[in-house]
């Protein structure tokens, strides 16, 4: 595996000597990220993959050996990945080229893309009616306000509706076929999943996540709205609601725990997660973590939250038991730690360090570090 080196090369000139610095740009074959944002966990084949806001395309992690094993979408940006295993695809949102590569999930074969609006950077599948949903965010200069719904099987845009400027987060209720698309414009639109059109639209201004409950039909959009600030709740039956649980300091990443009933937003300016009862709405918790917690994940097996925190002297990762509401590890990250995720079949958590271009893992049994997994141009070696 080749690997990317800057070194400094000393010029030696008759009258003296200067420094001249030349940069050779030697590209790891599974890695390159810049400023990885994105994971995806492939459960069945025992994966993670890794996106790059910035460029770099997608390296693939084995879970287990913790190896980076391949590479998709070489140097594009990629702030979205979607792994179909029944249909053999991995979907991979290529922001600046507008469009969605497709890839054999098996042989990592690229098989064609899907032109889709400006920037897209978000997916959520529909597995009951087979589609993809595509939030094309738009960029500085180029606006879009709309969501793209891909045919899984054909791989062909069905319908492109609009729901508000700058649709960026995205979530799936399973029993209504509905999708949620919550816009920076500070609009969320409710999706009929069959007849593909935008049956309502709630008012939300600056969201910051999304978050289903099935036990009680709930849907939950965070807002950093001042003096507004919390969590939305609607009527996921009636897609009706709007009740405000009031979060201070810039409430952002919500997650939902099944075990218990309860859905927790992470203080994204402050040092705690929050969490609600799923049924009451009442406040249940408040869990204190290392400042700036920027990312959630939960795992089934043990009940446990991860909460990572962008502490500029001290990234880490937390490991919460969601029974008692107590931390039982913090685990040491690299520099500005953000979204997470499970990979269930060996119980691991996998942590984006977004400016160490790395990924933190830990033992989802043991809660212990088991590594930081490069996924950006590391230095090897250098020869004078």
């Amino acid at each position: 595996m080749r690997r990317a080196l800057t070194f400094l090369l000393l010029v030696l000139l008759p009258a003296g000597a200067q420094w001249l610095e030349t940069i050779l740009a030697l590209p790891d074959s599974f890695a390159g990220l810049v400023k990885p944002n994105c994971l995806e966990a492939d459960s069945a084949a025992g994966l993670v993959y890794v996106g790059g806001e910035e460029g770099g395309g997608v390296t693939i992690i084995d879970g287990s050996t913790l190896e980076r094993v391949g590479r998709l979408c070489p140097d594009a940006a990629v702030p979205a990945v979607l792994c179909v295993p029944e249909k053999d695809r991995v979907y991979c949102a290529n922001y600046y080229g507008n469009r969605i590569d497709v890839y054999e999930r098996s042989t990592r074969r690229h098989i064609g893309f899907v032109s889709v609006g400006i920037a897209p950077s978000a997916l959520c599948y529909n597995p009951r009616e087979q589609k993809i949903y595509c939030a094309n965010s738009g960029r500085l200069g180029q606006d879009d306000s709309t969501v793209s719904i891909i045919d899984v099987g054909a791989d062909t845009v069905l319908s492109t509706l609009v729901v508000g400027r700058g649709p960026g987060y995205l979530c799936y209720n399973p029993f209504g076929s509905r999708v949620y698309c919550a816009c920076f414009s500070g609009r969320l639109a409710v999706i009929d999943g069959q007849t593909d059109s935008v049956v309502r639209r709630h008012s939300v201004e600056q969201p910051r996540g999304l978050c289903y409950n099935p036990v009680n039909q709930k849907m939950y959009c965070s807002t950093a709205e001042m003096p507004f600030s919390g969590i939305r709740v609607f009527d996921a039956r009636t897609d009706t609601g709007g009740l405000l649980l009031p979060v201070r300091h810039d409430p952002g990443p919500i997650c939902y725990n099944p075990a218990n009933n309860r859905v927790y937003v992470a203080q994204q300016m402050g040092w705690g997660v929050i969490g609600f009862d799923g049924a009451s709405n009442a406040r249940v918790c408040s869990i204190a973590v290392p400042n700036n917690p920027s990312g959630l994940c939960y795992n089934p097996a043990g009940n446990k939250l991860y909460c990572s925190s962008r502490l500029s002297y001290a990234p880490t990762v937390t490991v919460i038991d969601c029974n008692s509401n107590s931390i039982l590890a913090t685990i040491p990250a690299h520099a500005e730690p953000g979204v997470l995720c499970h990979l269930p079949g060996i119980n691991r958590v996998f942590c984006a360090n977004w400016f160490g271009r790395s990924v933190t893992v830990v033992d989802g049994t043991t809660n212990r570090l088991l590594g930081h997994v490069g996924v950006g141009a590391t230095p090897g070696a250098a020869c004078y």
